[in-house]
């Protein structure tokens, strides 16, 4: 149900809003106390074709038009910043545990498991980020009102992003083959799968657990989840899936021998589960749209390749200097958060201010200019807010990672040229996100479901590369301790 067409919007009295169509009839829009909601007393029978107005039941005559809050630079910067640091200290956490078991017997017995790691960080972008972008876009257009309607809606996601998880995990975990570096045996084929499809099932439950909470729990206490979901799942998301894969493939691979059944039993077992996710998926009118969809598996599917890349950048990366471990996931989980956020708040805006297909009259078209993009467009307040974390942010991260790795050579050289690595690399990427969901928007295709992967995916490709190129030109500079890996890798080359 909805008007036809919108001539104008006046206040009166600072309280009340008067619409007024083209039939020219005058309607009160009341607001609703405890959201941005305004409701529109008015019989009509007409379809909802519009993105301003949606409606609950299609059995109610209150009509629904969405208000956009409107958030000051101050106020979207304090509501991101403690999810940040928080978010911060689990890409610190997953580093250093990352830098103490890639020495570990079963890393270094099936190399092929440090090219999965960035492909399975990267799934808290491909699958929990994309999942709190679409809860959050649900809370902010006042849709998740019922406790009934909150429990199918979470219900439904979490079956889906559990068969996402497994096909995707499975899929990572067989991309060593087209990358020319397949496992040497049988065995090692299967570890690799079934901790891989282990790994992502669990994370994915847990941390699809604690988007839905923390959306619901945001929207209670009148907080935007679209500042706060993505990074506070990503402050346990790393540390949580890197010490998932750690223990599942040294649990397998220690009972290889004994027990050569153990890694068929449990691919077996999560590849079954999965016909049952997709089933319940199918089943659930939530999801089923989604599950469907293309435009939902094509992206997943694409970051997941682009992820596996970066990992193939980071097992060269890491027999050349010996301390790249520990900062690769501070440095793409730092990036990735950050575009996150302002990924779901452009698609929020956008599912609140206009029809799929067609761009708000105030967008002049999808590739807007840099300047337009961090100085004075519609988000380049959020992108602002979100450039100001970054150079602190990091400089935490490192004198965190130092006090507990005091070999880490950070000088000043060190610092710079690191921190300008992350800032080009952030600032490329809210250019292309700001880009990326209007075009997707543009082309019919839901961003919550499609920019996340793609722009966490790109992320880690470029933090990996950048990180490598800041350590060769460090190298360059100052030598130091990296200098016996990269002449052994140069011999070994």
């Amino acid at each position: 149900m909805t008007i036809s067409t919108i001539i104008g919007i006046t206040m009166d009295n600072g309280e009340d809003l008067k619409l007024c169509s083209s039939k020219e009839m005058e309607v009160t829009l009341t607001p609703n106390q405890e959201s941005t909601v305004y409701l529109l007393e008015l019989d009509t029978s007409s379809n909802n074709s519009s993105g301003f107005i949606s409606d609950d039941n299609e059995d109610e005559e209150n009509l629904k038009f969405i208000i956009p809050p409107q958030e000051t630079f101050w106020s979207i910067l304090l509501q991101i910043i403690l999810p940040f640091f928080l978010a911060g200290c689990g890409t610190v956490g997953a580093g250093l545990l990352l830098d103490k078991v890639h020495y570990s017997k079963v890393f270094q017995e099936v190399p092929q498991i440090i090219i999965l790691v960035p492909a399975l960080l990267g799934l808290k972008g491909n699958i929990e980020m994309t999942l709190a972008s679409r809860l959050s876009t649900e809370a902010n257009m006042d849709r998740l009102k019922t406790t009934k309607t909150k429990i199918r809606l979470v219900l439904g996601n979490i079956y889906f992003v559990q068969f996402q998880a497994i096909a995707v995990g499975f899929l990572a975990s067989i991309s060593p083959y087209w990358m020319g570096s397949p496992p040497k045996s049988y065995e090692h084929a299967l570890l690799l799968s079934a901790s891989s499809v282990a790994t992502t099932s669990i994370a994915s439950l847990v941390l699809g657990i604690l988007m839905s909470t923390i959306v619901l729990m945001s929207k209670k206490y009148n907080i935007n989840p679209d500042n706060i979901a993505a990074p506070l799942a990503a402050s346990i998301g790393d540390i949580v899936t890197l010490s998932l894969l750690c223990l599942t493939s040294t649990f397998i691979y220690d009972r290889m021998e004994e027990k050569a059944w153990l890694a068929p039993i449990i691919l077996g077992f999560y590849l079954f589960s999965s016909v049952l996710w997709f089933y319940l998926t199918y089943k659930h009118k939530f999801t089923r749209k989604i599950l469907l969809a293309p435009s939902t598996w094509l992206p997943i599917v694409g970051g997941m390749v682009i992820s596996c890349f970066a990992g193939k950048i980071f097992d060269h990366a890491v027999k050349m200097f010996k301390k790249i471990a520990v900062l690769q996931p501070v440095m793409n989980g730092v990036g990735g958060n950050l575009v996150a956020v302002q990924a779901s708040r452009i698609s929020t805006y956008l599912h609140c201010n206009s029809k799929m297909g067609n761009l708000p009259d105030e967008i002049g078209s999808i590739c807007a200019s840099p300047f337009e993009t961090f100085y004075n467009g519609i988000h380049s307040r959020s992108a602002a807010a979100l450039l100001l974390l970054l150079v602190p942010g990091h400089m935490i991260f490192v004198a965190v990672i130092w006090s507990v790795h005091p070999d880490l050579n950070v000088t000043v050289v060190f610092m710079t040229i690191y921190v300008l690595a992350a800032i080009v690399q952030v600032v490329i990427l809210l250019y292309l996100v700001d880009i990326l969901v209007h075009y997707f928007w543009k082309s019919g295709v839901d961003p919550d479901n499609a920019a996340i992967p793609c722009i966490t995916s790109t992320g880690d490709l470029l933090g990996t590369a950048l990180l490598v190129i800041a350590f060769q030109i460090i190298y360059c500079i100052q030598g130091g301790d990296n200098e016996e890996g990269l002449v052994a890798y140069l011999q070994s080359s």
